[in-house]
């Protein structure tokens, strides 16, 4: 994932109201509501991410993180 790419994705969290948290080898969208959450999933399916290319857990009640693996795409 290019820098461009993660400036894109983290200006797009702050729309769903979520944050962005990068590690080695993942991307974290934070603490976004269900709807923010949804919202986000279609984006990244607008930009060619697949199932294989991320992860959803729930952090209790109603907030969502993203796990986005990084891979050479």
């Amino acid at each position: 994932m290019k820098l461009e790419e993660l400036k894109e994705l983290e200006s797009r969290l702050e729309d769903f109201g979520g944050k962005l948290i990068v590690t080695p080898v993942t991307v974290c969208a934070c603490q976004l509501g269900r709807k923010g959450a949804l919202k986000f999933l279609e984006f990244l399916k607008g930009k060619g991410f697949t199932q294989k290319d991320y992860s959803v857990s729930s952090t209790g009640g109603d907030k969502f993180d993203i796990w986005l693996f990084l891979r050479d795409k």
